[in-house]
C-alpha cells in the first residue's frame, strides 16, 4: 500500500520554535520564589482564601501581570539570532515552499526575523495558521502563573476546590479541545493537497511542536498489527527556544495518500 518517493518529491515540514518572550523568564523566576513555594503550598492545602490571597498579592506586587498571550512580544536583542536560525534553515535544508505560523505576535516576529536571515525564504508565501495556535487558558493568561487567577477570584478558588482534576479556568481550550486541534492539523499535514511535495517552515510553539511530532510519527495500522511496529517514541516532546525540528514523508498509501513521516532534526539549536 506503500509508494515510493522517487517520481515526487517527499513532503518536508521544517517547525521552528518561536524566540524568546518575557513570559517564559517570568514564569521560571516566579516558580522559582520562596514566596510562590508558599503559595503552592496554601493551595495544595486548600487554605481559606485570605491567606491566599495574602501571598499571591504579594507576588504580583512583584512580578505583576503580562499581557494578554496572543500579544505577548519577543524580548529585544534576538534579532541577530533569529536572522541566523533563518540563514540555518535554508543552508542545511534547501528552499522552502511557503512559510505558515501562529497568528500570535511572538510567533510574527520571530518569522518575520528568519525571513532576515534568507531572502530564499522571503521569497516564499506565508500565512497565518489558526490550527497551531498555543492552547488558551483563558482569563488566566495574563498571570505570571495560571493558578495566580485565584488571588483575585475568590469565588473560583471556591469553585477549584470541587476538582480532582486540573480546574478548567473561564474561557481556557480544555484539553480535549486542544487535542482534538492538534489531531486535526496532523491531519492536514498527512492528507491536504497543499503540503504534498512541498517544504513548510512553520513557526509555532512547543506544546504545538511536540504534539505535531507525536500524531505525525504514530505507525499505520499496518505497520502496528502486521509488522508489529511499536507505538511513537516521540511523547511530550519539548523543543527549545529557537530551534529546528524536521520531519519529512517517508511514505505515502497510494489510495489514500496519506503521508507518514519521520523525525530528520530534533530540537536542532542554532548558537
Amino acid at each position: 500500500m506503500q509508494i515510493g518517493l522517487k517520481e515526487r518529491k517527499p513532503s518536508r515540514v521544517i517547525f521552528v520554535r518561536h524566540l524568546e518572550t518575557p513570559a517564559t523568564q517570568m514564569r521560571d523566576t516566579v516558580r522559582a520564589d520562596p514566596l510562590y513555594l508558599e503559595y503552592e503550598t496554601l493551595l495544595f492545602r486548600k487554605a481559606p482564601h485570605q491567606e491566599l490571597e495574602r501571598v499571591g498579592k504579594a507576588l504580583l506586587s512583584k512580578f505583576g501581570y503580562l499581557p494578554p498571550d496572543a500579544e505577548l512580544p519577543i524580548m529585544p536583542g534576538q534579532e541577530e539570532w533569529g536572522r541566523r536560525i533563518g540563514e540555518a534553515v535554508t543552508r542545511r535544508y534547501g528552499m522552502v515552499d511557503q512559510r505558515e505560523r501562529s497568528p500570535y505576535k511572538r510567533t510574527r516576529q520571530t518569522n518575520e526575523l528568519l525571513t532576515e536571515g534568507s531572502s530564499d525564504l522571503s521569497s516564499a508565501p506565508s500565512y497565518d495558521n489558526p490550527n497551531i495556535r498555543e492552547r488558551g487558558f483563558g482569563k488566566a493568561d495574563i498571570y505570571p502563573v495560571a493558578n495566580l487567577y485565584f488571588v483575585d477570584h475568590p469565588e473560583e478558588y471556591q469553585a477549584m476546590q470541587a476538582y480532582t482534576s486540573r480546574y478548567p479556568y473561564p474561557k481556557s481550550e480544555k484539553r480535549r479541545e486542544w487535542k482534538r486541534r492538534m489531531k486535526r492539523q496532523a491531519r492536514r499535514y498527512e492528507r491536504a493537497e497543499i503540503y504534498d511535495g512541498k517544504t513548510t517552515m512553520v513557526v509555532a510553539h512547543s506544546r504545538v511542536i511536540g504534539n505535531q511530532i507525536e500524531f505525525l510519527t504514530q505507525p499505520s495500522w499496518f505497520e502496528r498489527k502486521i509488522l508489529g511496529r511499536p507505538d511513537t517514541k516521540y511523547k511530550e516532546i519539548t523543543v527549545s527556544t529557537g530551534s529546528i525540528t524536521v520531519l519529512e514523508e517517508r511514505s505515502r498509501n497510494i489510495i489514500t495518500g496519506r503521508r507518514r513521516y519521520r523525525v530528520v532534526s530534533l530540537d536542532e539549536k542554532v548558537a
